[in-house]
């Protein structure tokens, strides 16, 4: 059955990634705010240290702070430090980027909503 369908989108994120490049290492920033129906209901702010070697391989340190409103109106921290081994393979078409993720998550914290 052909029928038609409205659909209106209620959700927007907002991202912002800054990187400074030193001559041994990247320092990187990223914050992150996501909407549900016009309310602040995610966040998240990353800071890390992007360290290359050898021929197109790097690797990352970095920790993030989640916060994700429940619906109690409290904000639930979740903190994640996270690693990553990253190998990019140019070609002649396309750009192959390997990425190896080891992330620890820590869920404990319930902040009062300011």
């Amino acid at each position: 059955m052909l029928g038609t369908h409205i659909a209106k989108a209620e959700e927007h994120a907002i991202k912002l990634q800054l990187r400074k490049k030193l001559p041994k290492y990247t320092l990187a920033f990223e914050a992150d705010y996501r909407y549900d129906e016009g309310h602040l209901d995610y966040r998240h702010y990353d800071v890390g240290i992007i360290l290359p070697f050898k021929n197109k391989w790097s690797a990352s340190l970095n920790y993030r702070s989640v916060y994700r409103l429940r619906s109690n109106n409290k904000w639930r921290l979740e903190q994640r430090p996270h690693a990553s081994l990253r190998k990019v393979i140019p070609t002649k078409y396309i750009k192959i980027d390997l990425r190896n993720r080891l992330e620890y998550r820590y869920r404990a914290t319930v902040l009062e909503l300011n």
